[in-house]
């Protein structure tokens, strides 16, 4: 390797081969964020009501914490959304298919004359969190 060499951070994609067991615990885990989600946005609807029964009180400062309590429930509510279009996505799912899991950052050596777009375009395949196989990119590659 000559001296002109540098190391890059690049964002490598970790696939996961469905089975089974991936789907049962993804949609596991998204049904319990789902009602973990629900069970919040009915916190805050309680202190809504808790507060509203207070109103009369002192008002401008009431309204403030309504205020804050309603931005709170629609973040929630926009989550619990996501948490029910991701649970509907992972249904689908069939064994074999191939699914982008998450990405995680991997260092590069690049060198004068290496291919860029193989030595940056990498992917990780995992059944059941075992790497089953590990893949160079070739992206315009000339090999």
């Amino acid at each position: 390797m000559s001296n002109q060499a540098i190391t890059i951070i690049a964002n490598t994609a970790v696939k996961a081969i469905v089975t089974s067991k991936l789907k049962e615990k993804t949609l596991t885990n998204l049904k319990r964020q789902e009602q973990e989600l629900r069970d919040k946005i009915a916190q805050v609807d309680f202190q809504k009501q808790f507060y509203g029964q207070r109103l009369s009180e002192d008002s401008e400062q009431l309204q403030s914490v309504l205020q804050q309590l309603k931005q709170v429930e629609d973040d929630l509510e926009k989550q619990l959304h996501q948490s029910l279009e991701r649970i509907a996505v992972a249904q689908k799912w069939e064994n074999g298919q191939e699914i982008l899991q998450t990405q995680v950052q991997t260092s590069v050596d690049l060198a004068v004359g290496d291919n860029f777009f193989e030595a940056y375009s990498k992917e990780i395949v995992l059944r059941d969190g075992v790497v089953i196989e590990i893949r160079h990119g070739g992206k315009n590659g000339d090999e």
